[in-house]
Order: C-alpha cells, then sequence, then structure tokens
C-alpha cells in the first residue's frame, strides 16, 4: 500500500534475522500525504528486532526512507547499510537515515550499527531531515538510543547543504 521493504514491507512485534537485501528498491506512483515509509528491510517495522541485517541496494522513496527501515519501533542491532539513500522525492517531508528514516513511538534502540552510503534528503519543506544513522526522532514522547554506530558517508539536506561527512554517535 504505501511501506516497501526488500524483505517485508511492514511488520509488527516480530522478529528478522540474518536478513540481506541487495536489489535496488524505488518508490513509484508517489502519493503524497500518506508519508509512505520505504527501507532495504522493512518499510515500518513495529515493536520489532531486526537483527544481523544488511542492505546493499539503493533506495529510494519520498517521506520515511532508511538503508534498514523506513518507520522503525523497537530495536535494530548489528545493522548495516552501504547503499545510497534517496528521499523527499515528492511533497512530502522526506525523512532520510542511512539505518532507519523515522524513530517511532514508543522507543527505537539502534546499536551497533553503521552507514557508509550517501543520504540525500530533496525534500525543502520544514520538516525535511536526513541523518547518517537516523533521519529524524519521531514524535514527541518517542525514546531514541543510539549506540556504538558510525556514518562515513555523506549527508545532504535540500534545506541545509551537506551536513557532514563523518560523524559518530557514542550515547
Amino acid at each position: 500500500y504505501y511501506t516497501v521493504g526488500g524483505i517485508c514491507g511492514s511488520t509488527n512485534d516480530s522478529k528478522i534475522v540474518n536478513c540481506k537485501n541487495k536489489a535496488n528498491i524505488i518508490e513509484q506512483g508517489i502519493e503524497d500525504g500518506n508519508n509512505p515509509q520505504i527501507g532495504g528491510i522493512v518499510g515500518r517495522a513495529t515493536n520489532t528486532e531486526i537483527i544481523d541485517c544488511s542492505n546493499e541496494g539503493n533506495v529510494k522513496g519520498d517521506a520515511q526512507t532508511g538503508g534498514i527501515v523506513g518507520n522503525a519501533s523497537g530495536s535494530i542491532i548489528n545493522c548495516y547499510n552501504i547503499g545510497d539513500i534517496t528521499g523527499g522525492l515528492g511533497e512530502n517531508y522526506g525523512a532520510v537515515g542511512g539505518i532507519v528514516g523515522v524513530g517511532s513511538s514508543p522507543s527505537l534502540l539502534i546499536y551497533n550499527c553503521f552507514n557508509t552510503g550517501t543520504i540525500t534528503s530533496n525534500s525543502t519543506v520544514v520538516y525535511a531531515s536526513a541523518g547518517g544513522i537516523l533521519g529524524n526522532s519521531g514524535q514527541n514522547g518517542t525514546v531514541n538510543t543510539i549506540i556504538n554506530a558510525y556514518n562515513i558517508g555523506k549527508v545532504i539536506d535540500a534545506n541545509n547543504g551537506m551536513r557532514w561527512n563523518c560523524w559518530r554517535f557514542v550515547v
């Protein structure tokens, strides 16, 4: 419908272990206002554990786009992305992340993950954002924890230009 992933479109209360996507994922037929969720492994993961997974394909979406997951709550552990991730192709806000596009309520843990791909948000609307690990922290009250993660890919945000080439998070 509007969740697309290399392994699974949408999942709730699940565990995804040792999966790899090498295919390019391109959202087509963008429906503005629906905030599509596109990820190299999963489009939307609610209260889900994603462990030892990787994305090597390029991912292009509109709103919530991530190398591993477009929109996530739960935990992402020992995962990596080496594909280029591009979001903000339409009128939606374009939250783009190397691992996760948007952290969702109630909480998200990103542990021992890395990104080397180029992260690009082409959107110029107010809420557009891009990050090497996490694109957007989500709604008020969402608790996002990032531990032992690093990014060495370029991060390009149409609102702010290139933000950084290398950033390391240790929380």
